[in-house]
């Protein structure tokens, strides 16, 4: 069996599975925008769980998920589900936030994951998806 390796992404989003989950079952991610402030502030660093439970995409979630414009991973809240399976996405901060406005829903294979807590940094991370 092949070892798990880290894949970082450096726009959005960095991520790296954990290594003990080869399936990526589990998944950290850290914040690098502003476009979810004031829930997650860049720097944050979230543990997610994996794609294949996609009945957690659910509206008020916070997701991970692969934005068609620029092909970045992006952390956003689920805004709207539709019965075809794919979700629109926004962010919190809607000034600086490129989302489902501007490139539309997304399909259901673009969804990654949801965020479940934040563990960095520590007072703040007492937050919960």
């Amino acid at each position: 069996m092949p070892k798990p390796t880290a894949i970082f992404v450096d726009l959005p989003v960095r991520r790296a599975p954990l290594a003990f989950f080869p399936m990526r079952l589990f998944f950290r991610i850290r914040v690098a925008g502003h476009s979810m402030v004031p829930a997650l502030a860049p720097g944050d660093r979230l543990l997610c769980v994996g794609g294949f439970r996609r009945r957690l995409c659910v509206p008020g979630a916070i997701v991970v998920a692969k934005a068609p414009v620029p092909e970045n991973l992006v952390v956003k809240r689920v805004s709207r589900v539709f019965p075809d399976g794919s979700f629109a996405v926004e962010g919190d901060n809607r000034d600086v936030s490129r989302d489902s406005r501007h490139f539309g829903p997304l399909e259901a294979r673009a969804y990654e994951g949801r965020a479940l807590f934040a563990y960095r940094p520590w007072p703040r991370a007492l937050w919960r998806s």
